[in-house]
């Protein structure tokens, strides 16, 4: 009896192992075309695919019309601070109603700001981007690392400008 456990265990142990092989051969197909459409939609708003940055010091805030209200606010205050910094943050408002809104609220001189972008047609909030949170994007190679600007992660903010 202990012998057929002992197997069954060792067969068990095998299964896992192959099973989280195939998960993160899986996951990392996932990213490789998640990178690509991102890579589109930043295109389809106006973002030049040569000023990508592969090497991790380049950062795109995607922040939603819709959603949190405190988290958004500290998005916007974000961009307040830093939309001179044109290469390191790349800010992408999607889902909003109105450009003429956020232009008054933000002010020309940031909406004009080179790094800014007003997503028109909401192509990154259709594709995936739909979080009630402001979503922090910054890539790594050809794979995209999210985190989200959510009461649970307020201090997301301070990390990113280190």
């Amino acid at each position: 009896m202990s012998f057929h456990f002992t197997l069954l265990s060792s067969r068990m142990k095998s299964l896992k192992f192959v099973f989280l092989l195939f998960v993160f051969a899986l996951q990392s197909c996932t990213s490789k075309e998640e990178f690509i459409s991102f890579q589109n939609n930043l295109e389809q708003i106006g973002f030049a695919k040569e000023s990508f940055s592969l090497t991790g010091d380049q950062y795109f805030i995607i922040v939603p019309g819709n959603g949190c209200p405190p988290c958004i606010y500290k998005a916007e205050q974000f961009l307040k601070e830093h939309y001179e910094s044109q290469t390191k943050y790349i800010f992408v408002f999607t889902n909003y109603d109105s450009e003429k809104l956020l232009r008054i609220k933000l002010g020309d001189y940031i909406m004009e700001s080179p790094n800014v972008f007003f997503d028109r047609k909401d192509s990154m909030y259709k594709s995936g981007f739909n979080s009630i949170y402001p979503v922090i994007v910054k890539i790594n190679g050809n794979r995209l690392n999210k985190e989200y600007g959510s009461p649970q992660n307020q201090g997301i903010w301070e990390t990113i400008t280190l």
